[in-house]
């Protein structure tokens, strides 16, 4: 299983000839694996072709689950539509990850590019 949930909204304002645009998000993902296993032998011919019409041997089950979770934000600004400003990379992020034993761990860092 694995789930993707991404929302944005954006706003558009102006404070005399100050135009700005301002988007912020937060996405979320979440995926789970699970994998089994089942050996057996001393079928009775090579006909058969289900699992217990042998002597079931052995068998492994697995499971791994993870999770993140960002928050993003942009600022655009321009004055009397002549001059702009828009960061073109840089910026901060925050992650939070729950693929750890002992809970989620969040981590800020600068995103270059």
């Amino acid at each position: 299983m694995n789930w993707l949930w991404e929302n944005t909204a954006t706003y558009d304002f102006a404070v005399a000839e100050h135009n700005f645009n301002v988007l912020a998000g937060y996405t979320s993902q979440k995926e789970r694996t699970e994998f089994q296993s089942v050996t057996a032998a001393n079928f009775p011919n090579d006909l058969v072709q289900t699992i217990n019409a042998g002597t079931v041997t052995g068998g492994t089950s697995t499971a791994s689950e993870w999770a993140i979770q960002s928050y993003l934000g942009r600022v655009n600004y321009n004055f009397r539509n002549k001059y702009f400003y828009r960061p073109v990379s840089g910026g901060m992020a925050v992650r939070g990850s729950a693929a750890t034993i002992n809970g989620a761990i969040f981590h800020r860092f600068r995103r270059d590019g």
